[in-house]
């Protein structure tokens, strides 16, 4: 009995040598989310230049699903915005008037990472909005 166990120790040794270390490695997929978790940290802090469809003409036909859109760059105020939401309607003196609060603006975008045959990436990005009403007030 206490060689039985011993071969099937020995066999089993023997599989998992060959199956190198295991934490060490990696896989494309898993190497794509990283890429792409540290994109959007990136696309938070500055906005990149539209280069839409520029990978895909190059040869980068392979592509991953658009990521999530996402907010970057500095915000601007615009002190006179005046649309709807962002006025307070005034009628205590006169005729009614809308009074403007003004608003906050800031840039949207998303990006795709697309491959070639050869393996290579290539990141786009698309600007949805210049300027996207992110909230009333400055």
């Amino acid at each position: 009995m206490r060689q039985l166990g011993m071969l099937v120790g020995a066999v089993a040794v023997a599989l998992f040598v060959g199956c190198g270390p295991v934490d060490g490695q990696i896989s494309d997929e898993g190497a794509q989310a990283v890429e792409q978790a540290e994109l959007l940290q990136g696309l938070a802090d500055a906005c990149q230049a539209d280069n839409y469809n520029q990978c895909v003409a190059a040869g980068y036909a392979s592509c991953n699903a658009w990521s999530a859109n996402t907010a970057c760059g500095d915000t601007t105020c615009d002190p006179e915005y005046g649309l709807s939401p962002c006025f307070r309607r005034d009628c205590t003196e006169g005729p009614c008037q809308n009074i403007p609060l003004g608003a906050t603006f800031q840039s949207v975008q998303k990006f795709r990472v697309c491959f070639n045959p050869q393996g290579q990436s290539c990141t786009e990005w698309l600007v949805l909005q210049d300027f996207q009403r992110t909230k009333c007030g400055c």
